[in-house]
């Protein structure tokens, strides 16, 4: 799964919270960042391999570069900035341009909702709408507290394997190199996530 979004709503706060149960204040902005989990996902291992990109725009190819090998994504908008929904239905038709594809596998995830009512600038029901639209699932979340951060993350592995059952031959694509020769990841029942 990749984690796409602008700049500065959170995706690498949502990473580092998800991996290492903490929440960092400062940081640089981020170019490119790799990371592994391992995780039991409904009773299913699971093997995470999270990227997580730049929200700038001139790290654009960069990112389709790596767009286009993922199995699902955390799309990822911030509750203080209406700007970042803009940001996100963005993401979305270049998502679909990139995998060449109508459908969005993953997950919406409106973060900070750890925020007073006077500084949110999106309603709840804007996410609502937006992932109804895309047919996937919404939830608010906080990288601060921890606030249904792994649930964003299990959400998109559901989502993966729920397409990985509605088109096997699509994915046996995804799982072999040149010729018959097969690829480790897919085997031992383990699903494959990148994060932008």
């Amino acid at each position: 799964m990749a984690v796409v979004g602008g700049g500065g709503v959170g995706k690498s706060c949502l990473t580092i919270r998800f991996l290492r149960d903490m929440f960092i204040e400062r940081y640089d902005p981020t170019i490119e960042e790799s990371y592994r989990k391992d995780a039991i996902i409904d009773q299913q291992a699971a093997t995470l391999e999270i990227l997580d990109t730049a929200g700038q725009e001139e790290y654009t190819s960069i990112r389709d570069r790596y767009l286009r090998r993922q199995d699902g994504f955390v799309c990822v908008f911030s509750l203080t900035s209406k700007a970042t929904v803009g940001e996100i239905k963005r993401a979305f038709l270049h998502i679909r341009r990139v995998k060449d594809s109508t459908d969005i596998v993953g997950v919406l995830a409106a973060n900070k909702c750890d925020i007073s009512e006077e500084e949110r600038a999106v309603p709840a029901d804007v996410g609502k709408e937006l992932s109804q639209e895309h047919h996937i699932p919404f939830l608010e979340c906080s990288a601060k507290t921890g606030y249904n951060v792994q649930e964003v993350f299990f959400s998109c592995v559901r989502e993966i394997r729920k397409d990985r059952r509605a088109n096997p031959k699509t994915n046996d694509k995804k799982t072999s190199g040149k010729g018959n020769k097969k690829h480790n990841y897919g085997r031992k029942k383990k699903t494959r996530c990148q994060l932008f």
